[in-house]
């Protein structure tokens, strides 16, 4: 049933004359679909040079047509919408998450493959780190076991290549649960039925593995401490909670925004997955011990929320979230401010300038913003490079 309405939803948005592939991903392509729970998501491969500038039309008539099959089928989960140049530049920046979709099967259109790229110690740190964003705290706080139990999955597997298990993660959560009780019998996966407090302890518990294997050991400091902060690239405010398992896991902090975090979660999402946020820090939470990040690592981040499909990714993403205008112009503005040597402190998105002010999901983004978006990219882009080329004759500047 998922597989048909897959491929006609795909042969349904493959009728914009800009569609060349649509192909499936994630849990369909992998074979692991729960009835009634899972999503279809979805890869849009456009024709060469129809994602860049001066395509304002043709992705309004392919918008209409994303919103339209969300609106009758709402099992359409995250379509991501590349052409073929951003596809291969988007495997060297997240080649685990590719390494994922590799599985993907086509649905409707030309063929075409995934290309393959060596997956780097730090590639794997920044996507065992991914779930510390979101995902994990949302399933915390809405205490789903199911989620839960599957990020621990994929966060072990993501850890198998730091320590050298896998040159690439094993691709469905089968393959693995039988590797993990193969290389660790003495404790082996979750059980499906384990408690929320054991699979919230699993997944920080590989946190502070992680932390061991990448980052020095942090210095006795508070055992516990919470900050609201706007944190880039989108500036939502958000509750940061850094303690103890057991201190984020008591009472109900069910509120929106909600982070919590190990000392060591934290850690290593300041250093790879969103190093802006260290300047944000009160000295509250300095006090844990946590070192500035390596420019190297603000550059990376830069350059994953300018990718050219940032300009288009609210528009065909997921409908509760996604990166878009807005992270493109905090971007800007943080690589204005490295490239002055500067420190990039809080700032209110009105100050953004109008680009962080568009709503991505309206036909007059497309046919407005979206040259800008995407131009903004490119020139953000080249000037990380040319952050990146200097800061190996100079001292970095942050």
């Amino acid at each position: 049933m998922y597989l048909a309405l897959a491929s006609g939803a795909a042969r349904y948005l493959g009728r914009c004359a800009i569609v060349e592939s649509v192909y499936a991903r994630r849990s369909l392509a992998a074979g692991e679909i729960s009835f009634g729970r899972s999503d279809i998501d979805l890869g849009i491969r456009l024709h060469d040079a129809c994602a860049g500038t001066g395509q304002g039309e043709p992705l309004v008539a392919l918008r209409r047509r994303m919103s339209r099959l969300e609106r009758v089928l709402p099992i359409v989960g995250e379509a991501e919408v590349f052409d073929a140049r951003e596809m291969e530049d988007w495997v060297r920046l997240e080649p685990v998450r590719e390494a994922f979709d590799r599985s993907a099967f086509l649905l409707h259109g030309a063929s075409f493959r995934i290309p393959a790229w060596r997956i780097g110690r730090d590639d794997a740190a920044a996507r065992f780190c991914f779930w510390f964003d979101r995902y994990l705290p949302i399933a915390l706080r809405r205490r789903h076991r199911r989620n839960l139990r599957k990020f621990a999955l994929e966060m072990w597997a993501t850890l198998g290549i730091v320590e050298g298990h896998f040159d690439e993660p094993p691709l469905s959560r089968q393959e693995m649960e039988t590797a993990w009780r193969r290389l660790a019998p003495e404790t082996g996966p979750p059980h499906p039925r384990a408690s929320y407090h054991e699979l919230a302890s699993t997944a920080f518990a590989l946190a502070r593995r992680a932390h061991g294997l990448l980052l020095p050991p942090l210095p006795s400091g508070p055992r516990h401490a919470s900050a609201v902060l706007p944190v880039p690239p989108m500036l939502g405010w958000r509750t940061v909670e850094v303690g103890p398992v057991k201190r984020l896991l008591e009472g109900d902090r069910r509120q929106p925004g909600w982070m919590p975090m190990t000392p060591e979660a934290f850690d290593l999402y300041l250093h790879y997955v969103n190093p802006f946020v260290y300047h944000l820090l009160p000295p509250q939470m300095l006090d844990f011990g946590f070192a500035r990040p390596p420019l190297q690592r603000f550059l990376r981040a830069l350059e994953r929320w300018t990718h050219g499909h940032v300009a288009r990714r609210p528009a065909f993403g997921s409908r509760t979230y996604g990166q878009g205008p807005r992270a493109i112009a905090y971007a800007r503005h943080a690589a204005s401010a490295l490239a002055e040597g500067a420190f990039i402190g809080p700032i209110d998105p009105r100050d953004l300038g109008e680009l962080a002010r568009q709503d991505a999901r309206r036909d007059g983004y497309f046919r407005e913003w979206y040259a800008v978006a995407y131009h903004a990219c490119a020139q953000t882009r080249a000037l990380v490079g040319t952050i990146r080329e200097g800061s190996g004759r100079t001292s970095p500047a942050v």
